[in-house]
């Protein structure tokens, strides 16, 4: 079973690889970053005005209603068309939630297609039902 033997040793490799100074040497710089990150964006939100911070989220969310909800586009869509993001938008929106976000929205909008989808097959099939069903025969006229 020559493909048990490379897929063990390859795992054994990933473990090595995860275990390894070297990998967590890069953990600790990546959160390092992240936790960099995370307190400039609060000290900038801070600095904002009411003003500022009320045009931010306006800006954000109708950027974020025109590509996950009319548009309908993937993550990578609403990151580098609409919102006008390079490559590095990626990462960034993954690490700030957005694209669970995203995610959600389109769950959500799936979801509410298949409920009004339901209530349409429901519509059709009483139209059909309504339309086979014999209709009242007149009654002959007595005499």
């Amino acid at each position: 079973m020559e493909g048990t033997g490379n897929s063990a040793s390859s795992a054994h490799r990933h473990r090595d690889w995860l275990n390894s100074p070297e990998f967590k040497e890069l953990q600790y710089a990546f959160n390092a970053h992240r936790e960099q990150t995370v307190r400039e964006d609060a000290e900038w939100w801070e600095n904002l005005s009411y003003e500022d911070k009320l045009k931010a989220f306006r800006c954000i969310c109708r950027r974020i209603y025109q590509g996950d909800v009319k548009d309908k586009g993937t993550y990578r869509f609403v990151l580098y068309n609409t919102f006008g993001f390079d490559l590095d938008a990626y990462a960034d929106g993954m690490d700030c939630g957005y694209m669970t976000i995203h995610n959600l929205i389109w769950a959500g909008l799936e979801a509410e297609r298949q409920r009004v989808q339901r209530i349409q097959n429901i519509a059709d099939e009483e139209l059909e039902s309504d339309n086979k069903s014999p209709l009242p025969q007149e009654q002959a006229p007595m005499q």
